[in-house]
């Protein structure tokens, strides 16, 4: 599956190049490997992570965003991304790991919870006007199939 906005990412490759242009750490951006991955990643963890207020425009819409019959993305959000995929890469994936909470043999799946001290606090701050962050004790629980 590729990037494609309003699917899986709310940001172009394009446009994640051009945010890290402006930015001090633009050369770590340069070093991702696979920046469409990243991308979709982040957006993934971002959408996840977060309770975010107000309701979908559209209740058939891939991702959260937009929100609230807007019909655009909020800059933040799209900032959080790009800052969300390049942390992926900085800690080699650890903002993705979750810490296990329960297991269910009898379904094969595993749930998670999101560990609130793997995510950036800037991440967090910079979408905090849009939602609110899911911490351990939201008891934010995540379901992941594990596949034999």
């Amino acid at each position: 599956m590729s990037l494609e906005v309003g699917v899986n990412s709310y940001v172009t490759e394009n446009e994640a190049d051009t945010y890290f242009d402006d930015r001090y750490n633009g050369s770590d951006w340069g070093e991702v490997p696979d920046t469409e991955i990243a991308l979709v990643s982040a957006a993934d963890l971002l959408d996840s992570a977060f309770s975010w207020y107000n309701d979908k425009t559209e209740s058939t819409q891939d991702l959260e965003f937009p929100r609230n019959e807007e019909t655009d993305v909020p800059q933040k959000v799209k900032n959080a991304q790009c800052e969300l995929a390049l942390e992926i890469h900085l800690s080699e994936g650890a903002v993705l790991l979750q810490v296990p909470k329960l297991i269910k043999t009898d379904k094969v799946t595993t749930e998670f919870f999101l560990n609130s001290s793997a995510f950036p606090t800037h991440i967090k701050n910079l979408v905090t006007k849009y939602g609110r962050f899911k911490s351990n004790t939201d008891n934010a629980v995540i379901p992941v199939k594990l596949e034999r």
